[in-house]
């Protein structure tokens, strides 16, 4: 007897996979963007929404503009800077051209299970080889067959798919490989 999978149970309800890690009837408009190639993801989650600012308010949310800023994560502290007139942020970070490309390499990705490196860095301000770094870790991903890679394109195997997460956390800056959690992959 097979083992037991939740996406074979999922899909057998008619919904079809989004991304790596969320469903949705073939109507809707996730699965829809998915086909088409306009599916987009941030750090809620998967979206069709193409807005390049996010707005968060209250203790702990996120804004996602230029950079990234985190509000304090308890309540009586966002409160309370917030009653003195402080902005209530705890962290934050700008993000430099090398990011924005690293970004969208892992947007396309997460979204589309493979990505052109070279298409992504014939934009302006972009350098191709800020993103080679990745190469060791692709090289390897490649013997095990976990992705297809040219050196040019990455695409994820069948095989590979449940990878997506490590396969783009190559390509992550400032991810903490020792520590992290499946969260800080996103």
């Amino acid at each position: 007897m097979p083992p037991f999978r939740a996406e074979d149970v999922i899909t057998s309800a008619g919904y079809v996979s989004v991304g790596m890690d969320h469903f949705a009837r073939p109507h809707d408009s996730l699965a829809i963007d998915a086909v088409d190639g306009r599916l987009r993801r941030n750090f809620q989650g998967y979206t069709t929404d193409d807005a390049s600012v996010l707005l968060g308010l209250g203790a702990s949310s996120i804004a996602l503009s230029a950079g990234y800023v985190q509000n304090s994560p308890s309540v009586p502290g966002w409160r309370d800077k917030v009653r003195s007139g402080a902005l209530p942020v705890a962290s934050g970070i700008a993000l430099t051209d090398a990011d924005r490309l690293r970004r969208a390499v892992i947007g396309e990705i997460m979204c589309r299970n493979e990505v052109d490196l070279a298409a992504i860095a014939a934009h302006p301000c972009a350098e191709f080889a800020n993103l080679m770094d990745a190469g060791p870790a692709l090289q390897e991903m490649a013997y095990d067959r976990v992705v297809e890679w040219d050196r040019r394109r990455v695409r994820l195997t069948a095989m590979g798919r449940p990878f997506v997460r490590v396969v783009a956390a190559a390509f992550a800056t400032y991810l903490d490989r020792v520590g992290a959690c499946h969260s800080a992959l996103v």
